[in-house]
């Protein structure tokens, strides 16, 4: 359900990398379920429990064609069942789960038929209020891990990096946090 209709943390999230990098667009993976993003009174923990990865946020310039493939990438993840339900698409990637291959998509709309094959199911993209152009370019935020193109991602490995941040994201969400609210211990 939060693959399809989102959550609140995940939205966060991309308010968070979107606010350290000035990127038009967010790109994160599907949090592992037990991390559950921030309670109402965040402790260092809590932080390292919601993002426990040591990646750095990159931010880079991709074309609007290669970001609607990244799209279209993450969408092929999911297959719909005949009684309607969404899950893993085994047919995909055969034999394993893979959640970490679904990415969520901040900054950006669409629409997702997902009667349609895997890599045509994706229309209507807009960044903020504009129908985002193939031909046009946009800052995009992703962490180093994805950032390298691994596959089936190679589009992020082709993109043109404009930065990357020193400190890993854990260390920007204390500090992003400890700005908003107080953090204990």
């Amino acid at each position: 359900d939060v693959m399809i209709h989102g959550h609140p943390y995940v939205d966060w999230f991309h308010t968070f990398q979107r606010a350290i990098s000035g990127a038009q667009i967010s790109v994160t993976e599907l949090f592992f379920n037990e991390a559950g993003g921030l309670p109402q009174h965040v402790k260092r923990k809590d932080i390292l429990r919601a993002y426990g990865r040591d990646n750095v946020l990159v931010t880079m310039s991709m074309s609007g064609a290669a970001i609607k493939l990244a799209i279209e990438e993450s969408m092929a993840v999911l297959a719909q069942h005949p009684n309607g339900q969404l899950d893993y698409a085994l047919n995909v990637y055969p034999n394993t789960l893979q959640p970490y291959q679904f990415d969520f998509f901040g900054g950006v709309t669409y629409t997702c038929r997902w009667d349609a094959p895997a890599y045509a199911r994706v229309s209507n993209v807009y960044v903020g209020n504009e129908l985002m152009r193939d031909d046009a370019y946009y800052t995009v935020a992703v962490n180093s891990y994805r950032a390298l193109g691994n596959a089936p991602y190679a589009m992020y490995g082709e993109a043109t990096e404009l930065r990357r941040t020193a400190e890993t994201i854990p260390v920007l969400l204390e500090t992003f946090v400890k700005e908003r609210v107080a953090i204990s211990g």
